[in-house]
C-alpha cells in the first residue's frame, strides 16, 4: 500500500522519477486485474446471497 498519498506535504517529483519509466501495457493490464477483482470480489457474494435468500437456490 502507499502510505505517502496520505502525506500533508506530498512529494510529486519523487513519484514522477520513480515511475517514469513504467510500462503503459503493464500499467493497462495491472488496472484492468485491480478492477476485475473489485468488480468480483463485490459480484460473487451479491449473487451468493441473491441465489439463497431469495431464490432458494443453494
Amino acid at each position: 500500500m502507499n502510505w505517502y498519498k496520505y502525506e500533508k506535504n506530498l512529494d510529486l517529483e519523487n513519484f514522477e522519477e520513480k515511475w517514469k519509466d513504467e510500462d503503459p501495457e503493464r500499467k493497462v493490464r495491472d488496472e484492468w486485474l485491480i478492477g476485475g477483482y473489485l468488480i468480483l470480489s463485490f459480484l460473487i457474494p451479491a449473487l451468493h446471497g441473491i441465489l439463497e435468500h431469495n431464490l432458494k437456490v443453494l
